[in-house]
Parts: C-alpha cells; sequence; structure tokens
C-alpha cells in the first residue's frame, strides 16, 4: 500500500509508515466483517486474520524509532 506519506518520510520511517497503513486497512476490514455470535470461537479465522495483521504491524511500530 502507498500513501502520501511514503513520499515525503526518509527511508528509514518507511517501514513505519507502510506499518500503519497495514494496520489502517485491516483494521478497517475487521471493523467491516460481520458478527459472529458463535459461542465456541472467540473470533472467526477471517477476523483473525485482520488482528493477526494488526498485531504484527503495531509490534513493528511499536519496536522501531522514528527518524523523523
Amino acid at each position: 500500500m502507498t500513501t502520501d506519506n511514503d513520499t515525503i518520510a526518509p527511508a528509514p520511517d518507511a517501514a513505519i509508515l507502510e506499518a500503519w497503513g497495514r494496520r489502517s486497512v485491516a483494521s478497517a476490514i475487521y471493523a467491516s466483517l460481520p458478527f459472529s455470535d458463535c459461542p465456541n470461537a472467540a473470533y472467526t479465522p477471517e477476523e483473525r486474520a485482520q488482528i493477526d495483521i494488526m498485531d504484527a504491524a503495531e509490534k513493528l511500530i511499536c519496536d522501531a524509532t522514528a527518524t523523523t
């Protein structure tokens, strides 16, 4: 995913911006998924996939040191 920020950020911060982009997209997809009222599963496989993307992106964002 490319954002306007990719063109203004130095290369070291590009990974952080890309992670924010992935997290934003996954969050939007997660919010659009139909509600599952299945009592035996905390999340549907579709929800779990988006949560995994958000978790990975958040880890990168938290572990990275911005240089701008």
